[in-house]
């Protein structure tokens, strides 16, 4: 009975057959080569005792570096001391929240594109990418919406939206 009702299940599900029965993995040992037990060409001599003095090879110091010049002297100063963005026009959830209007929905929310299917996708999945199906983590962000506007954030504390 159970039988049956599986392969009926199967047929209107669609899905594969299960996997055949196997027998347990079987191993034997591998046959040592014949140079691990005659190992006189792989025979080394041991390096000689060398000591620094016996050397005759001169040694040099060496004075530290100084620096010549400014490096920021031609750097564009005025560029860099300029802050990297200006905290009065971002536009976090919080900004959001003391509206006039406050937020109509917040919440953590998939994110995809899409994809388009046409006939040679769904019949000859083969062909494409299998990157069409990703994971929840990858596609995760935070979504507000306030009024007819829908607002992407990456997580709940980012300053700016992604779009």
């Amino acid at each position: 009975l159970i039988k049956k009702s599986h392969k009926k299940l199967k047929k209107t599900m669609n899905l594969a057959e299960p996997a055949p029965e196997v027998e347990a993995a079987t191993a034997d040992a591998a046959v040592a080569p014949e140079s691990v037990y005659n190992d006189n060409e792989y025979l080394v001599a041991p390096a000689p005792d060398v000591s620094s003095e016996s050397l005759d090879v001169e040694t040099y110091k060496v004075a530290p570096a100084v620096m010549v010049d400014d490096p920021r002297r031609f750097a564009p100063n005025d560029k860099l001391n300029e802050p990297y963005r200006n905290p009065e026009l971002d536009v976090p959830v919080e900004k959001l929240r003391t509206g006039s209007t406050g937020i109509t929905f917040e919440s953590q929310a998939g994110i995809s594109r899409g994809i388009q299917m046409t006939c040679t996708r769904q019949c000859l999945p083969f062909l494409y990418d299998e990157r069409d199906f990703v994971s929840y983590g990858e596609i995760s962000r935070y979504i507000v919406l306030k009024d007819t506007f829908c607002f992407v954030y990456g997580e709940r504390t980012d300053p700016n939206p992604l779009y």
